[in-house]
This record gives C-alpha cells, structure tokens and sequence, in this order.
C-alpha cells in the first residue's frame, strides 16, 4: 500500500469511526464512542488524512515517486527554456551594421539558421524525454505550439533571403512587420505561455 492509500485508509477509518461511533477495519479498532469531542477530533484527524494522501504523499512510496518525477522533467522544461533564451541572446549580439547602418544578408540568413538550429535541438531534446502523466497534456499542447512557431519561422527567414545582399535596418523591420500580421509572434506567445503551464512557472523566454 503506497502512501496515498495508506493516507487515504486512516482517514476514510477515522471519519467512519466518528460518524458511527466505533468501526473495526484494516486492523484497526476503535470502541464505542460516546463523547462527541472525541468523534470531533477522529472527523479533524480522518479529513487531514484525506487530504494529506493527496498533498504530502509518504517518502518513497509511489505517490512521492510520481512527484519527484513531475518536478525533475519541469526542471528539465526550465532548462530548455534558459538555453532558447541564452541562444536567442548570442545571436543577437553577434548581429553588427556596417557604417552605412547596412548588414550583410547571408551573415543575418546563418546566424538565423543557426538559432532555429539550436533550438530545435533543444526541444528535440526535451520532446524526446518521457512526460509524466499528469503532464502530457501539457507537453502536447507545448509541442504542437512550437511546431506551429516553428512553421512560422521558416516562413520569416524565406523572406529574409529574398532581401538585397547589404540591406538595411528599415527593409529587415518591414519583412518582421509582416511576420507579426501573419501571427507569427501570436505562435511565439502561445508556445511562451504553453510552456509555462508545461514548467508550472514562468518559463524565461524571449518575447
């Protein structure tokens, strides 16, 4: 008996015990109850066990296990979320114009594929990891958000490559302002939000 049903056992017995005054089951025995402070305090003790075997399941039993495991792969959904933001942040700075405020159109189209790169080895990554059960609802409403950010992003950068070779600021932000109209930042905010629900906290991406 793991100790949810441990838990859940005592209190079910307890509450038992002060509605009909006395029970014997799963080996416990409890007389005749007549002071109705008694049956108060066993009613107090059965709902706190109730609640306990939902809530601070017993150290190393199943509960306890399904726990840890939940908490350890949102660890890992966190961490996926820290390397998008560290790779987002790298390429970014990487990213320089000239004196004439121009950048070169194939340096801007690697360093995006090289990001898009990264990240989807990240989430492969992450995506290829079991999802508790409890969690893979979460986990599939995640990947199906990314996989539509995703669709988005190959779109953006298409569209990039189709720029001049030495483009400018204006003609980069004309291309982004398409991509936003189209959603794909709308794609980027469900996955942000997905993930979130998926981590049980803020999950630290970029906007």
């Amino acid at each position: 008996m793991d100790g949810l049903n441990v838990y859940l056992a005592l209190g079910i017995v307890f509450l038992l015990a002060a509605v009909l005054g006395e029970i014997e089951a799963l080996g416990i025995k409890i007389p005749p109850l007549k002071s109705r402070p008694v049956r108060a305090m066993l009613a107090v003790l059965g709902a706190a066990f109730v609640v306990a075997a939902f809530v601070a399941p017993l150290p190393g039993t199943a509960a306890t296990e399904r726990k840890e495991r939940r908490a350890a792969y949102q660890r890992q959904v966190l961490a996926a979320c820290d390397s998008i933001s560290a790779t987002r942040a790298t390429g970014n700075n990487a990213l320089r114009l000239d004196n004439q405020g121009r950048m070169q159109r194939n340096q801007l189209v690697t360093l995006l594929g090289q990001q898009m790169a990264q990240q989807e080895e990240t989430m492969r990554q992450l995506w290829s990891r079991e999802a508790p059960t409890d969690l893979r609802t979460e986990r599939d409403e995640a990947k199906a958000a990314w996989e539509a950010s995703m669709a988005h992003a190959r779109q953006y950068l298409g569209e990039v490559r189709k720029l001049p070779d030495d483009l400018t600021q204006e003609q980069l932000d004309r291309v982004t302002a398409e991509f936003t109209v189209e959603g794909g930042y709308e794609e980027w905010a469900r996955f942000r939000s997905a993930m979130s629900s998926l981590a049980g906290e803020t999950c630290k991406l970029p906007a």
